[in-house]
């Protein structure tokens, strides 16, 4: 028995491999702001890719945790805050009874909450302020997709999202994923698709194909929503992206077998199309 493990593990060792399928766990995960940009740089990686969160969306987290019984809605906003009013509900025999607690207004810029009911205005300020510091699993998240997508091409195996095939010549950046996403107590899983089988074959070249194929119809989207008051530099934008994608094509040609013809002429229309475009518009 020891000999047949000690030969598959042989055996394993020199399988050529297409790449690998990979997923993680994030859910539970919240870090601060201050740890998540040291994780990037102990891995070397870009932390320009964590955005300061908004205080819009750090206020919605915050609400979660004043309890059920409170109501939260926007009242008005403009460019410095927004209003909100805060309505108790309580459950009076057989029906729901429901009590204006106050108004309350936050600053865009600063994050500091008006109010003058006191006690409300303390406890939604703690709340804010926390959360303006922490990061969740689902900015953790963000940032996996956005590191994987700039390094590596965003290829997921399943519509839904969650699942990413990743080419083999990638995988020691996978290391470096791996470890920045164990070091902020995230779970990651890799599944090795060895070359030279019929399903791994096909469904890597389908992974590949169908995400180069919704990059440049995102791009077609763009191009046909352009008009007279799109700017040069827009125009100038969308050329290097279909240029960046026909190198992208290219570099995966060795797992597209003929899905790389079909790209490349949709990135043909892309590109006329644009051309197209650009004329139109200068004849306006």
């Amino acid at each position: 028995m020891i000999a047949n493990m000690r030969d598959m593990l042989a055996h394993a060792k020199q399988t050529k491999l297409l790449g690998e399928v990979v997923s993680w766990n994030v859910a539970k995960a919240c870090v601060s702001h201050v740890d998540l940009v040291k994780a990037l740089e102990i891995q070397e990686l870009p932390t320009c890719l964590v955005p300061d969160l908004p205080v819009q969306s750090a206020f919605r987290r915050a609400c979660k945790a004043l309890g059920q019984k409170r109501l939260v809605r926007a009242l008005e906003e403009d460019s410095e805050s927004i209003t909100f009013q805060f309505t108790l509900e309580r459950r009076e025999h057989a029906f729901f009874t429901y009590h204006t607690e106050a108004t309350l207004s936050v600053a865009k810029n600063t994050g500091k909450v008006a109010c003058k009911v006191q006690d409300l205005r303390e406890i939604v300020q703690r709340e804010l302020d926390a959360e303006l510091a922490q990061r969740r699993g689902t900015d953790i998240g963000r940032v996996l997709i956005k590191l994987i997508e700039q390094n590596c091409g965003l290829f997921p195996i399943r519509p839904q999202g969650g699942c990413y095939f990743i080419t083999q010549e990638h995988l020691g950046f996978l290391d470096k994923l791996e470890s920045f996403a164990l070091r902020l107590g995230c779970s990651m899983m890799r599944f090795p698709v060895p070359a030279g089988t019929r399903e791994g074959d096909r469904s890597a070249r389908d992974a590949i194909a169908s995400g180069l194929t919704t990059l440049v119809e995102e791009y077609l989207t763009c191009i046909e929503a352009f008009g007279a008051d799109t700017r040069e530099a827009t125009f100038e934008r969308a050329a290097s992206q279909i240029q960046r994608a026909r190198f992208k094509v290219e570099a995966y040609a060795g797992y597209l077998a003929g899905e790389q013809a079909r790209l490349e002429n949709l990135l043909d229309d892309a590109a006329e199309k644009l051309r197209a475009k650009v004329a139109g518009l200068l004849k306006v």
